[in-house]
C-alpha cells in the first residue's frame, strides 16, 4: 500500500524537476494543473499518464521550431539562441519528464485501486482435502465442519484431525463433528453479530 504512494511523491518530483529544467512556464503550469487533477479511477489514471506522455513528446518535437521563433519575437537574435537552447533542452526534457509522469499516473491509479479494494468475503466454506490428498467433489456438510473445527475456539487435541461433520436436526447451527480422537456436539451462538462456539 506504501509503494506505490512512495513511487508516486518520487516520479512526481522528478517530473517536476525535469519541467523546470524547460524554462517554459506554460507549459510548467499546464503540467501543475494535469498533476494535480486527481484520478477517478485506474484507467483515469492511465489516460492522464497518457496525455502526459503525449504532451511531452509533442511539447518537446515542436519546440525545437517554436522557441527559437518565440524567443527572436521577443528578445531579437540573442532571443532566438536562447529560445534555441529551451528547444534542444526541451526535446530531451519534455517527452523524459511525460514518461515519468506516465509512471507517477499509473503509480496513482494502483495507489486508488489498492484503497478501494474492501475486504474479500468468502462465499463458501474451503474444501476439505483428505489426508490422502485426493480432491473430491466438494461437500458443503464436510467444508463447514472442518472449517468450524479449524478456525473456531475448539482447542485442538495432539494429532488430532477432522474427519466428518454431521448438522443435526434438533436446532439451528448445531453439529456432530468427528476426528481421529473424539465425537463433539458443536452449536454456534450468535452474540451481538459475534460468532462462537459452544461444545
Amino acid at each position: 500500500d506504501a509503494l506505490p504512494i512512495l513511487v508516486s511523491r518520487i516520479t512526481g518530483s522528478v517530473g517536476k524537476g525535469l519541467a523546470a529544467i524547460t524554462m517554459d512556464k506554460e507549459y510548467q503550469q499546464k503540467r501543475r494543473e494535469e498533476m494535480g487533477r486527481q484520478p477517478k479511477d485506474f484507467s483515469d489514471s492511465l489516460a492522464k499518464g497518457g496525455k502526459g506522455f503525449l504532451r511531452g513528446v509533442v511539447g518537446g518535437v515542436t519546440g525545437i521550431i517554436t522557441q527559437p521563433v518565440e524567443g527572436a519575437k521577443k528578445e531579437g537574435a540573442a532571443g532566438f539562441f536562447k529560445g534555441v537552447g529551451k528547444g534542444l533542452v526541451g526535446v530531451v526534457a519534455r517527452p523524459t519528464g511525460g514518461i515519468i509522469d506516465m509512471a507517477s499516473s499509473t503509480f496513482q491509479g494502483i495507489q486508488r485501486v489498492a484503497e478501494s479494494t474492501e475486504d474479500v468475503k468468502k462465499l463458501r466454506a474451503p474444501r476439505l482435502i483428505h489426508e490422502d490428498g485426493i480432491i473430491r467433489p466438494y461437500n458443503v456438510s464436510e467444508a463447514e465442519g472442518y472449517d468450524l473445527f479449524e478456525n473456531s475456539n475448539i482447542k485442538k487435541l495432539d494429532c488430532e484431525i477432522f474427519r466428518y461433520n454431521f448438522i443435526l436436526p434438533e436446532g439451528r447451527n448445531a453439529h456432530l463433528v468427528v476426528t481421529n480422537r473424539r465425537v463433539m456436539c458443536v452449536k454456534e451462538v450468535e452474540i451481538l453479530g459475534h460468532r462462537s462456539e459452544e461444545h
